[in-house]
């Protein structure tokens, strides 16, 4: 088995095209956020598990459970690995804690749902793009991109973008592309404590959609299902489609 820094776009169909958080594997496929990766061989790899400097991580159809377990053990070693299950044998399974989730896609960004929401923004606050300034005072987006883009944050802004809510200076509410890969954006939402239960989520959310629709970007969106407050705010954008899938914490 060999490891590479060197991750590669034409690796790409070697996955389940299908696969749930797709944004977060096409990401590390194109070298916007910084990942490792154990294949068989480097030259047409034809068994290959990728991690995202994030954690999660991602195995093509044809790895062996061997090539499978030894990678997921190296892959520990970086810290916590989180492996999409797109048919993850039962043997891996058991060496993990599974963790159930839903994914949500295909937003339909003309929806009247979201334009209404986007008229419910409180007069008191503002709605602000995020940008380098906004990102050192943003609580959730502040803490999670250093460590999904580690020494490549830097070009972040190069094809990430979010939007704030502010009152008066104080971030209340952030909404940001966690991941961007081939016209879709893997969304990630957090409000300040004072502030939740006010449905600002939801607002922040179709501000963002429609930043989205105007970059050509459609959305998706995950969470854990005990995450009862995420799947309500993803049931307010207009998503067509959500499934249930499962993540494997090694």
């Amino acid at each position: 088995m060999l490891s590479t820094t060197e991750l590669k776009s034409e690796w790409g169909p070697l996955f389940d095209q299908h696969t749930p958080d797709a944004p977060v594997l096409l990401s590390l496929l194109s070298g916007r956020c910084p990942g490792v990766a154990y294949v068989d061989q480097i030259v047409k790899p034809t068994q290959i598990v990728v991690r995202a400097h994030g954690g999660e991580t991602f195995a093509s159809v044809e790895c062996s459970e061997a090539f499978l377990q030894e990678s997921l053990s190296l892959a520990s070693q970086l810290g916590p690995s989180f492996l999409i299950d797109s048919g993850v044998p039962e043997g891996i399974l058991a060496c993990g804690r599974v963790i159930e989730r839903v994914h949500f896609s295909d937003c339909d960004l003309e929806s009247e749902a979201l334009q209404a929401l986007r008229q419910q923004l409180p007069s008191h606050l503002e709605a602000r793009m995020l940008d380098q300034e906004l990102l050192e005072r943003c609580e959730y987006a502040g803490c999670t991109l250093p460590k999904l883009y580690g020494d490549k944050l830097n070009t972040y802004f190069d094809f990430g973008y979010g939007i704030c809510l502010l009152d008066r200076e104080d971030v209340v509410c952030e909404v940001y592309a966690g991941y961007v890969a081939r016209g879709h954006v893997e969304v990630i939402a957090g409000t300040a404590e004072p502030y939740r239960g006010q449905g600002l989520a939801s607002i922040a959310a179709a501000l963002f959609a429609e930043e989205a629709r105007r970059r050509g970007h459609n959305l998706t969106w995950s969470c854990r299902t005990e995450n009862v407050g995420s799947m309500k705010i993803a049931r307010r954008l207009a998503f067509r489609h959500e499934r249930p899938y499962r993540m494997v914490f090694f």
